[in-house]
């Protein structure tokens, strides 16, 4: 405990201090209870958990407000509680403004209050969140172990997951033999929305602490070894964007030191390990894995894919351990250009989609036949033709989105139809109802599958800025922070906004990212009292 509240902790000042003490039991219970809940198995598992995560919010939210009058009249000294705004602080008070005002001029206030059915993410949730995010970056003090907390809990969840994909069920769940369900999180698309805000972290701190115990690096490499197995197996290439992002962004910051350096190239290591170590389970039990397909997932679990990368890997692992390398200023510079080359492959790939979607692409309206189609094919690149098909049903999505936010007056351009109130306008539409009914076979299409897309019908454009302004400026003040939680946290805002430019906000991601944001708002404010 001493641990989780910082090493140098004045036990006698912090039971004067109920505050704090009230909000590290609410940390404690959404980081670690609240992904593991379960009601009914899978049965109504989004009432269930948007239950305990309202119930618990607004509990502890007034028993807080509570605590912090106490201290107040107390005089118990906190002089970053009523500090200056940072401009993160500024821009989450104009979200929160502009969610309120969404509400009011919604299409049904009823809905922009309570979310879509299934989903839950309305203003009520958004309010509750402002309000924690308030608490946590000004009324409490938080050590390290705070971190390890969220990693031990997501570790559970995770094992859960890979037991799951090799058709291993711990305990019975309701629901629970359906492929498309994954732990106690729900189905794949939830499920890797809560890797994608809680997986980067450990990787973050593994490649980015200074000081390492051995025993420490071993559980590190642990948990590392669990994220990749369960990002390899759950089945859905989205999670590569995570996954990409963190390379990316650990070789960014790894080689600044030769201790970086090779935990970086540790981490690529266990990667591929997971890789094979799965490969080698799938196929001394063909009929063991449940979820087989043909995508990124089985490229990197069910072939030697890994193996062919992890050789190369560790001989340079091995020669630079030889050589005692340091990093030198050239390899720094050259590490600075390999940052700059692959945006710009990237840049170079969606500018191909852009091309071959308006111009090539177009050859597919065509009917061709044996060879010639298989050569149009191949020269078109299909995969970046950005139709209405791309990406399962994405393409569509999207493009939907856009429609909506076209046909709104400049107030609901301005405010959005109401918080998580997409499904509700469609509803109220009944063409495209019927269009979407026909084309999802009778799935209701409740979000872009595109966060920007989304939050520009649900909140407008104000609340999209006033949204992006807050998380961009809280990652651009934890690059110029020399505090490596920090700097560990922004990685993980940054895998959640990488993942949802294809996918969606959610109970069990998005309510994460806010607590990340505010926990890591406390260590800005508060650092002289956790060093």
């Amino acid at each position: 405990m001493k641990k989780l509240l910082g090493k140098n902790v004045d036990w006698r000042r912090l039971i004067r201090k109920p505050a704090n003490i009230l909000i590290y039991a609410y940390l404690i219970l959404v980081f670690m209870i609240y992904p593991l809940y379960l009601r009914n198995g899978y049965m109504d598992i989004d009432e269930s958990k948007y239950f305990f995560f309202s119930t618990v919010s607004k509990w502890m939210i007034m028993a807080i407000a509570v605590g912090i009058v106490v201290e107040v009249l107390a005089n118990t000294e906190n002089k970053y509680a009523f500090s200056k705004p940072t401009v993160t602080d500024c821009f989450f008070l104009a979200y929160l403004l502009i969610t309120v005002i969404s509400v009011v001029l919604s299409i049904d206030r009823l809905a922009a209050i309570s979310g879509y059915t299934g989903w839950y993410m309305g203003g009520f949730l958004i309010i509750m969140l402002g309000i924690m995010y308030l608490f946590i970056s000004r009324f409490s003090v938080f050590g390290d172990g705070i971190l390890t907390l969220i990693m031990v809990a997501s570790t559970f969840v995770f094992i859960l997951g890979i037991l799951n994909r090799f058709s291993v069920w711990p305990f019975p769940i309701e629901g629970s033999y359906a492929i498309e369900f994954l732990s106690t999180i729900g189905n794949i698309g939830w499920y890797c929305g809560y890797i994608s805000v809680t997986a980067p972290l450990g990787i973050a701190l593994y490649i980015l602490k200074t000081e390492m115990s051995k025993t420490e690096r071993i559980i590190y490499i642990i948990y590392l070894f669990i994220v990749f197995m369960t990002s390899l197996t759950q089945g859905a290439d989205s999670i590569f964007i995570v996954l990409g992002l963190m390379f990316f962004l650990g070789l960014k910051y790894a080689g600044d030191s030769n201790e970086g350096l090779y935990r970086w190239l540790e981490t690529v290591m266990v990667f591929c390990v997971a890789g094979q170590i799965s490969n080698i389970i799938r196929h001394v039990n063909l009929r063991i894995f449940t979820y087989n397909s043909t995508n990124m997932c089985d490229i990197f679990n069910d072939k030697l894919t890994t193996l062919f990368i992890l050789i190369p890997v560790v001989c340079v692992y091995v020669v630079l351990k030889l050589r005692s390398y340091v990093p030198s200023d050239k390899f720094k510079r050259f590490i600075n250009r390999v940052m700059i080359i692959i945006p710009a492959i990237i840049a170079l790939i969606v500018l191909m989609a852009i091309i071959n979607t308006c111009f090539i692409g177009k050859t597919y309206d065509l009917e061709l036949t044996g060879k010639e189609t298989e050569l149009f094919q191949k020269l078109a690149l299909k995969f970046l033709y950005l139709n209405e098909n791309w990406g399962s049903g994405r393409g569509k999505a999207i493009s939907v989105g856009i429609r909506i936010f076209e046909n709104q007056d400049i107030f609901h351009k301005l405010f959005g139809v109401g918080p998580d109130c997409m499904g509700t306008y469609i509803d109220g539409a009944s063409e495209l109802a019927k269009e979407l009914e026909y084309y999802f076979e009778g799935d209701v299409l409740t979000n872009a599958h595109c966060e920007p897309v989304t939050s520009l019908v649900n909140i407008g454009i104000l609340g999209t800025v006033s949204f992006y302004g807050l998380i961009l400026s809280f990652i651009c003040r934890c690059f110029h922070s020399d505090d490596k939680r920090c700097l560990a946290i922004a990685m993980c805002i940054i895998c959640y906004i990488g993942y949802n430019l294809l996918n969606y906000a959610n109970i069990l991601n998005y309510p994460f990212m806010i607590l990340l944001i505010a926990i890591g708002e406390n260590y800005m404010k508060n650092r002289k009292q956790v060093e």
